[in-house]
């Protein structure tokens, strides 16, 4: 899959995506949080460089993620209809907001069903190399008894993740490219452990089924679907509402959608 990077814009043009005031990680310290949420992984292998780009990508899946969310209030329109049909937005939103309560700063708020989920930079089963931006070896979701029960949940995110630019602010013109929290988004919806409950998922789960745009659309029109199990569906929605400057009002800049595609028109 080709997939076009963004040319990296100056600093100041990404304040907008601020940080958090807490870590998403370093929170997780009391007994209550330890069985909940995003930990960094004992001997995880993220130098100081990488930590920080780490902290940059939750950081910013976050802002996706409630962009999307935004968008699927409008079910029936662009972007959200784009990726799902209008049936599928609450179970796209439980998606969404569990993966918010599994990155949350405050641990309290995290999902109480989620297993620990431990964050490697050290590439542990030599997936990483170009066109890879992270994995997820098969993990345990306890509410649907799928997955394998002895493995912990975790998620690898390869140096190729962290090399991505930012998404520069809404409506500049350039949406739906390559960043660093669409990768992280679009690896982290493949957890098991953050998938909901119902049947279909429970049965087969997420994946990197059907990368890109073209084939993540064509998932939404076709009979049969699929966009329900494939990563992309979820991290494109997610990337083009923020871009699309997608909130509960609608979209800021319908002039940019056609970039989706023809027949998506805000």
């Amino acid at each position: 899959m080709t997939i076009p990077r963004r040319i990296l814009l100056p600093t100041c043009l990404y304040l907008i995506l601020s940080f958090a005031t807490a870590s998403p990680l370093a929170a997780r310290a009391s007994s209550n949080a330890a069985t909940v949420g995003l930990h960094w992984a004992p001997n995880g292998t993220c130098d100081s460089t990488a930590t920080n780009q780490v902290m940059i990508a939750i950081n910013d899946a976050l802002i996706l993620s409630n962009s999307a969310i935004a968008a699927l209030t409008k079910p029936n329109s662009n972007p959200a209809s784009y990726f799902f049909p209008s049936g599928f937005a609450s179970q796209a939103t439980e998606v969404f907001q569990t993966i918010n309560m599994a990155l949350a700063p405050d641990s309290s708020k995290a999902y109480t069903g989620l297993n620990p989920i431990f964050l490697y930079c050290q590439d542990l089963l030599g997936k990483c190399g170009d066109g890879v931006w992270g994995y997820v070896p098969d993990d345990y979701n306890p509410a649907t008894g799928m997955g394998d029960q002895n493995h912990p949940a975790e998620i690898v995110v390869c140096p190729t993740m962290l090399a991505l630019p930012r998404n520069p602010p809404s409506c500049t013109g350039r949406p739906g490219q390559a960043t660093i929290g669409w990768a992280f988004l679009r690896t982290f919806v493949q957890l098991r452990s953050v998938q909901p409950h119902y049947a279909k998922l429970a049965a087969r789960g997420i994946g990197d089924n059907s990368p890109g745009l073209a084939a993540s659309h064509a998932l939404a029109k076709q009979k049969g679907g699929g966009y329900d199990q494939n990563a992309d569906n979820f991290a494109e929605l997610a990337t083009w509402s923020y871009d699309l400057g997608v909130t509960n009002d609608g979209v800021k800049c319908p002039q940019d959608c056609d970039q989706m595609g023809s027949d998506a028109s805000c």
